[in-house]
């Protein structure tokens, strides 16, 4: 799970890029998901040498990524809420405007708001649920460790595989 999410979260993170030249909110988003694979990368590489410590670092990984979360969710609503109305904008560039788009003023807000909420909303569960499920790891691989005969373990961690079909692989 851990090479999926981080795979994922560095293509956020590139996709997210080239917003970094426009906004302070795309930078933010680029260098924090950035930040998040690498250490997901990390935690998941002393995973599969049996390190516990990968485990905590996934499980932290995932905390920091749901604060970020949160903050990013937060700042785009109080961005939208408080910040300049596009609507405003737009129609002070071109007045004439203003009677074609006057149904839609002050829905880029409430869109912004909802889009973020619905986010949050749903989100923060997932983190939750994903955060306990890398928490809970670190009792089974306890185990693993002391119910595995010495020498499984060293060709474990030595990142010796045993082939159990034509290219496919079993590494624990």
């Amino acid at each position: 799970m851990a090479g999926i999410s981080g795979l994922t979260l560095a293509l956020m993170a590139f996709v997210s890029l080239p917003f970094a030249w426009f906004s302070l909110k795309g930078a933010f988003a680029a260098l924090a998901l950035g930040g998040a694979a690498v250490c997901e990368f990390r935690g998941y590489a002393r995973l599969r040498r049996l390190d516990l410590r990968g485990v905590k670092i996934l499980t932290w990984n995932q905390v920091g990524l749901t604060v970020l979360i949160v903050a990013y969710c937060l700042w785009c609503i109080a961005d939208a809420w408080f910040g300049p109305d596009p609507y405003e904008k737009l129609v002070s560039y071109r007045p004439e405007m203003a009677e074609l788009l006057a149904p839609y003023e002050g829905i880029f807000r409430q869109m912004t708001v909802m889009v973020y909420v619905i986010v949050l909303g749903v989100g923060l569960p997932v983190q939750v649920l994903v955060i306990r499920y890398y928490a809970s790891r670190r009792k089974h691989i306890r185990a693993y460790l002391a119910q595995t005969p010495e020498w499984v373990l060293r060709g474990s961690r030595s990142g010796a595989c045993v082939a159990a079909e034509a290219g496919d692989e079993f590494c624990p």
